[in-house]
């Protein structure tokens, strides 16, 4: 499913739809004699822009496919739920009947998913292929207006220049009528494309993140146990997520295999559980809230207290440093090395929400700086659907649109005081 992602990010009509939307501005603002060759190019240009590709027949066998292979699946799974609910139990007791009762349900949920998302790859396919094939049929509704437009303009220009022998202001009014009337159409199958083939990239992605049992690599793990511990990692309330990315899962299996056997019996707590507990849990000297907020309070100023001659006194950070601090901070934990990706135009955000997903549901989180009343660096942790969950190291996390997100009114996020997207680090 990861591969048919990635397939449709091709799908996706960035420079068609900006390409459709500039001509339809200069067909908009050509006005009398002197906008006649403007108007004439544009609506050339407009009569070349292909429809938006993709086969709708080939999406549409595909979600047929994955349709066929989830009833197939479901047939399986119920034997198989029947074998874990039913006859195990009654024919094998004991912890070593325990333990296979373990990985049976733990196969039957396996399966459940299997099924589950082959069901909504499936819908997400069918959705696809029904509105490129709406979009296709539309973009085709333009070229006849458009045609009689350009015939009328050749009628009354000479190459980019009004024809002064011929020149006929009725003939200039209807063609550029003629042109809106045929440009539209093209806007909206782009816009329409667009709008499926970010939704299926998104929802498709967010599928192939939860095929956990793959990514476990190690070798001291068995099937069994990987099929158990993803079983554990997924059985939680639905809400709140996985317990596991399927970057968790990777960097889990490679870090356990660079383990010496002292080192596994050891095992180091997690970072958070350093903070709150100095490593020491129950031990008044260093388990207490106290201790806790002197030991957040360093690690504050060790990460984020940059200041220095080129700050002239004031704190924060400058990009670059937070391109180091990200691969510092955040790389040595996620295994990836961060870049900085300019967000400063509507389009850029709207291009770069595809890659913000897959990074999120991959288990990498992605920081973002906004700007308003000054600026401020927050983190983009999660997302569902068309909602993006943000921490805000204020002390809170929030969940905003996807759209706001685009159109800069990420005011929610920081109390209505930063609202604008600047950038984001994202792995390379």
């Amino acid at each position: 499913m990861a591969d048919h992602g990635a397939d449709l990010a091709g799908l996706l009509a960035d420079s068609q739809r900006q390409w459709a939307e500039k001509l339809k501005k200069v067909i908009d603002e050509s006005h009398g004699m002197w906008g006649a060759g403007d108007l004439k190019y544009a609506v050339h240009d407009a009569l070349r822009l292909p429809a938006p590709q993709g086969d709708p027949g080939k999406l549409g066998g595909l979600a047929a496919a994955y349709s066929t292979a989830r009833s197939q699946l479901d047939q399986v799974q119920m034997k198989v739920e029947k074998v874990a609910s039913e006859s195990l139990p009654n024919a094998w007791t004991g912890q070593v009947g325990e333990k296979a009762a373990e990985v049976v349900k733990a196969s039957a949920d396996d399966l459940t998913r299997c099924r589950d998302m082959l069901g909504k790859g499936a819908g997400q396919l069918t959705a696809l292929a029904g509105a490129l094939s709406e979009a296709q049929a539309l973009h085709g509704r333009g070229h006849a207006p458009l045609a009689e437009a350009l015939a009328l303009l050749h009628e009354i220009t000479v190459a980019g220049a009004p024809d002064p022998f011929h020149w006929d202001d009725d003939k200039m009014h209807t063609a550029k009528a003629r042109a809106q009337e045929g440009i539209k159409p093209i806007v909206d199958a782009a816009v329409k494309a667009e709008t499926a083939g970010r939704a299926a990239v998104r929802e498709l992605n967010a599928l192939a993140s939860k095929a956990l049992a793959g990514r476990f690599k190690n070798k001291g793990l068995g099937a069994a146990d990987k099929l158990v511990l993803v079983d554990a990692a997924l059985d939680g309330n639905q809400v709140y997520g996985s317990i596991l990315t399927a970057n968790d899962v990777t960097r889990a299996g490679q870090a356990m295999d660079r383990m010496s056997e002292a080192d596994r019996v050891r095992f180091d707590p997690l970072f958070a559980f350093q903070l709150t507990t100095g490593g020491r849990p129950g031990d008044p000297a260093h388990d207490n809230g106290e201790a806790a907020k002197a030991r957040w309070g360093e690690e504050t100023r060790r990460v984020y207290d940059t200041r220095a001659w080129w700050h002239f006194g004031g704190g924060g950070m400058w990009e670059w440093e937070s391109d180091d601090i990200a691969d510092d901070e955040i790389g040595k934990h996620t295994g990836a090395e961060y870049r900085n990706v300019d967000l400063g135009s509507r389009d850029k955000r709207q291009s770069a929400l595809t890659e913000i997903e897959r990074v999120i549901d991959d288990g990498k989180p992605a920081p973002v700086s906004v700007r308003g009343d000054g600026g401020h660096q927050m983190m983009i942790i999660g997302h569902r659907g068309d909602q993006l969950e943000i921490y805000n190291p204020w002390g809170y996390t929030v969940w905003v649109s996807e759209a706001d997100f685009v159109d800069n009114h990420m005011g929610g996020a920081s109390d209505d005081s930063l609202p604008n997207v600047k950038s984001i680090r994202l792995p390379k």
